[in-house]
């Protein structure tokens, strides 16, 4: 992979002890949000109106350029599901994950920001249930927080996520949602978890959270679309159903009933044939 190609990184030190929080933004190049977040933060830190009370802050505002230039999530394979060392490198992905494992490696936690295709409140992954990350989670303030991503994609194709690579290492780590690709809004609320991150670590001056206590979701289901397959409603994501509400209509085979009381997560209206469609959970 050209070297033009490969990530800028900005660090920021305060010269006294502390976390070393680590910030990537585009690991899929149609999530702008936490790009321009970064941006705006890294503007903040130059200018000195932002100032680090402790610790270290490294910043990767766009970790995949070439996808970001093409408005794609990934130009040869999807970097947050190949993201490990890679000893024989073959696509342009997994340079950059050998670019940004090390980065990993090097802080003391890593937060990732995303965005999705369909509009949405802000929402976070808490892949691995550790008292870090659930300490982590409750102090964003969120309104959703949701658990078992990892169990419903083991030997599923699931492949290795940033939170799955940081796990690994010890490192507390989240994944947040900011919003619609395209919604205005999405890199306020993406700046907004960051500095809350920051003062959750100590990097910043405590201070207030904007927004409210959690809703913790834990995914029990995942769908795939088959051939014909249509939503029985107007899905959003977390619209609440009740056990037996129909969910999916089917050409061929019975419909979807939901299994319980529940929600629906991420219903993505133009998921091809064969791909994730639309998850369901319960309260945690």
């Amino acid at each position: 992979m050209v070297t033009e190609l490969l990530p800028e990184v900005f660090r920021f030190d305060s010269g006294k002890a502390g976390v070393h929080l680590l910030v990537f933004g585009n690991i899929h190049g149609n999530e702008p949000c936490g790009r321009i977040a970064l941006e705006m933060l890294r503007s903040e830190l130059e200018r000195g109106d932002l100032v680090l009370q402790l610790g270290r802050l490294t910043l990767v505002p766009c970790c995949n350029r070439a996808a970001a230039d093409l408005n794609k999530d990934w130009t040869e394979e999807n970097l947050n599901r190949i993201f490990y060392p890679h000893q024989h490198p073959e696509t342009s992905e997994h340079h950059l994950a050998n670019f940004l494992c090390p980065l990993v490696a090097e802080a003391d936690a890593l937060l990732d920001l995303h965005s999705t295709t369909a509009p949405t409140s802000p929402f976070l992954f808490l892949d691995y249930e550790t008292a870090g990350n659930v300490a982590w989670a409750k102090a964003l303030g969120m309104g959703h927080a949701l658990l078992g991503w990892p169990d419903l994609h083991s030997g599923a194709g699931g492949g290795v996520c940033t939170q799955d690579y940081a796990h690994s290492l010890g490192k507390p780590a989240l994944t947040v949602e900011c919003g619609q690709h395209s919604e205005a809004e999405a890199p306020r609320n993406a700046l907004k978890v960051i500095h809350a991150s920051l003062r959750h670590f100590g990097l910043l001056e405590a201070g207030s959270v904007a927004g409210g206590k959690s809703v913790f979701i834990r995914m029990t289901q995942m769908y795939l679309r088959g051939e014909g397959d249509q939503f029985a409603g107007n899905w959003a994501n977390f619209s609440p159903v009740k056990q037996g509400e129909r969910i999916v209509v089917r050409e061929s085979r019975p419909d979807i009933l939901a299994p319980a009381d529940g929600c629906l997560i991420m219903p993505k209206a133009t998921a091809q044939q064969g791909e994730d469609w639309l998850y369901f959970g319960v309260a945690a």
